[in-house]
């Protein structure tokens, strides 16, 4: 560095820009400024030449560039503030006449004060505005813009103070040091001594520095390691014990293939080596490091998730030798994303549900009410032609369609959780039991059907219907992946699932459960397609061969039923599907109605039928006059009131819709049992089960016909309410 005018001999050294690089000074007033957002000024001393001046305010700039005088002045009035200092740990405060504060503090090299640290222009009161108005007026500045200027210079509270000072202090103690360990002397003798002095500091400094960072890579829960290019480990901390269980003796002996599993392994070497071949324009720029995670095998034979952050190691000649980096063991964060991602998966599948469910409940009355009229009169036409009259077959096309039509809008509402459920409680193997003949005949006679039932069953609370629609689905699905040949299995048990059960299959909750599997050892169903299997509308069978609605429906009963659904399936070995119905403690099992398909017929029994729309009352009027009842029709329930009050003689059931104006029909029930308390009462309706949750029939014990309905399950729930 070249001598600068204002560089002065004091006691035999040279001038301050000679002792300090002056560099190194603007970082430091930089961090200074950035820290506290006050500026920073260095004097030199005795001649009180500004050598260094970073981010002054205009305040001071124009004031003293334009009038040195003024400068002079705020020097000579706070002179001790550089000429008698000689505590190099305590700073000075001054306020100037303007009520701005001053800090000063002494830079001391061998003891020998050579310069001041000052800092300025904040306060510690409010400024008095009109003061400095008539000073902008005195030294001929544009008024407004200096007020600004003094606006914008911070109020600060003593406390804050305490804290610049401090600031400062350690800044002064910086340069002092930073200046000794730089000395400019032109003596060699002297250059020679300081070299040593110098080099011996630093030496010290590296030493301490090693240790520090020894106990720190020793003691740390990370890992820290050296390898080659072909990952030979050559160093690695004791901390990958905590994470491997391998002592760093031990894992050197071992070659990556077994520390790594193999596609992490891959993936790490593809990415280190495109980053070494194309690092000088795309790799390691600036030796920036890359952030890997893979998984590792323990000694144990476990695998964790471990997260490697690498970096290049280079030779002497800048070429790349290996690499350097920290492991970190990510397992529980990887658990615990996999079991957020499980969660969201299953937030989604529900949303998907809910949404198709307000969908579903919503379209349910109407169409169920105009099911119900279709299928009625079909029904009565079939049964008034003969097989050989030309519009038999019309009808009975007519009435197949209603019936899977029917079908189609039960399993909607059963996935959806929104069909309106009459649960008992069963043993689950004699309802298996009482449709295995059925499922034979649906599944046909060259599949293999074997019952396995467990003994002693838990009872389980559930509508036998749904079991029903269970096996049904889950028996098709599996038919259709045996291609005509092979083994469907049933089977029944008990499970306790506990929390680690729950945890490692990924769903449920803690209890006991009554498991319905069926399971076949057909074509099973391909990973990807897996999590999508219980989805409404998702089907792996070709276009045309299924809704994508049986399994959905399962999925639905499960759930409605407060349990679950599970699926194991492997390509070319089968697939095992697991309902979990929670086991009932509410006492005996309920004996089950025999099922059979004879349509009951009257007994001359008198009806009184109330339904709201005119179609379905004229159709249901028909039926059951056709099944030999006596039938008083009311459209509204006001007109069944007054035809229960009118008629004299006995009326023996009340056939009522649940949702209607004026009242509903339970409110209605309880009209017709003051008039007539020895009538009996059935219920129907075509709406969801959240649309006529206030009208639950199962909770106040009467039965419940939902629409739409054959005419051999009107025939059946009409004699099951006469002689209940």
């Amino acid at each position: 560095m070249s001598e600068s005018p204002n560089s002065h001999l004091v006691d035999g050294l040279y001038g301050i820009q000679d002792l300090i690089e002056i560099d190194t000074l603007r970082r430091i007033f930089e961090k200074y400024t950035e820290a506290t957002g006050f500026t920073i000024g260095f004097l030199d001393h005795p001649d009180m030449n500004i050598l260094i001046s970073s981010g002054w305010r205009r305040i001071c700039t124009e004031l003293h560039r334009s009038h040195p005088v003024s400068l002079a002045n705020c020097l000579r009035s706070n002179k001790h503030l550089l000429f008698q200092l000689n505590d190099p740990s305590k700073v000075v405060v001054e306020t100037c006449e303007n009520g701005l504060v001053d800090c000063a503090i002494p830079i001391m090299i061998d003891g020998k004060h050579i310069a001041s640290l000052a800092t300025g222009q904040l306060f510690l009161e409010k400024p008095d505005m009109d003061k400095f108005h008539k000073q902008a007026i005195e030294f001929g500045f544009d008024a407004e813009e200096y007020l600004e200027e003094i606006r914008s210079i911070p109020v600060i509270s003593e406390e804050y103070l305490k804290k610049v000072t401090d600031f400062l202090g350690e800044i002064a103690q910086i340069i002092s040091e930073n200046g000794y360990t730089n000395l400019r002397i032109k003596k060699e003798a002297f250059l020679l001594e300081e070299e040593v002095t110098h080099r011996k500091l630093v030496e010290k400094v590296l030493i301490e520095s090693e240790e520090k960072y020894r106990f720190l890579v020793e003691n740390m829960t990370d890992a820290v390691w050296t390898v080659d290019l072909d990952f030979t480990i050559n160093y690695v901390s004791t901390s990958i014990e905590k994470i491997l269980g391998y002592a760093p003796d031990e894992l050197k002996q071992i070659p990556p293939e077994q520390l790594i599993e193999k596609d992490s392994l891959q993936i790490l070497r593809n990415l280190l080596s495109e980053r070494i071949t194309s690092e000088r324009t795309f790799g390691f720029p600036n030796d920036q490091s890359v952030v890997v995670e893979i998984q590792q095998f323990c000694k144990d034979g476990t695998v964790k998730w471990v997260e490697c952050t690498v970096k290049p190691m280079r030779d002497s000649s800048d070429e790349i030798v290996g690499f350097y980096g920290v492991s970190r063991d990510i397992s529980l964060r990887k658990k615990a994303e996999e079991e957020k991602r499980i969660l969201q998966d299953r937030l989604a599948m529900a949303r998907k549900m809910e949404s198709l469910g307000r969908l579903a409940g919503g379209v349910a009355h109407d169409f169920n009410n105009l099911l119900t009229v279709i299928q009625g009169h079909s029904e009565i036409a079939l049964e008034e032609l003969s097989p050989v009259d030309h519009f038999y077959h019309s009808f009975d096309q007519i009435h197949k369609a209603a019936a899977d039509s029917a079908s189609l809008t039960h399993q909607l509402l059963a996935f959806a959780r929104k069909q309106v459920v009459e649960s008992k409680v069963l043993d689950l193997n004699e309802t298996v039991k009482s449709m295995l003949n059925m499922l034979g005949r649906l599944i046909g006679e060259h599949i293999e059907l074997v019952w396995i039932p467990h003994q002693d069953l838990w009872p389980s609370r559930v509508d036998p219907r749904q079991i029903d629609q269970i096996l049904a689905n889950l028996c098709i699905n599996s038919k259709d992946a045996l291609a005509g040949v092979g083994r469907i299995t049933i089977e029944t048990n008990n499970v306790t699932m506990d929390k680690d059960f729950c945890i490692i299959r990924g769903f449920g909750i803690p209890g006991d459960y009554v498991v319905l599997s069926v399971k076949d050892d057909g074509c099973g169903i391909e990973e990807r397609y897996i999590k999508h299997i219980f989805e409404p509308f998702f089907t792996t069978k070709d276009s045309g061969f299924g809704t994508g609605l049986g399994l959905a429906t399962v999925y639905g009963i499960a759930k409605q039923n407060g349990g679950f659904a599970d699926l194991v399936s492997t390509v070319g070995q089968g697939t095992s599907i697991y309902v979990y119905l929670p086991r009932s403690l509410d006492g005996e099992v309920e004996g089950e109605s025999q099922s059979n398909t004879q349509i009951p017929g009257g007994h001359g029994e008198t009806i009184l039928l109330v339904e709201d729309e005119k179609v379905v009352l004229d159709t249901t009027r028909a039926l059951l006059e056709k099944l030999g009842y006596k039938v008083f029709s009311a459209n509204l329930p006001g007109e069944a009131i007054s035809i229960l009050s009118d008629h004299k003689g006995e009326i023996h059931l009340l056939l009522t819709d649940l949702v209607m104006p004026e009242m509903n029909g339970l409110e209605l029930a309880a009209v017709v049992a003051n008039i007539k308390p020895e009538m009996k009462s059935l219920f129907m309706s075509g709406y969801s089960a959240d649309i006529i949750a206030g009208h639950d029939v199962a909770k106040v014990g009467m039965l419940f016909l939902q629409k739409p309905f054959s005419i051999l399950e009107l025939a059946k729930k009409v004699r099951e309410a006469l002689e209940k």
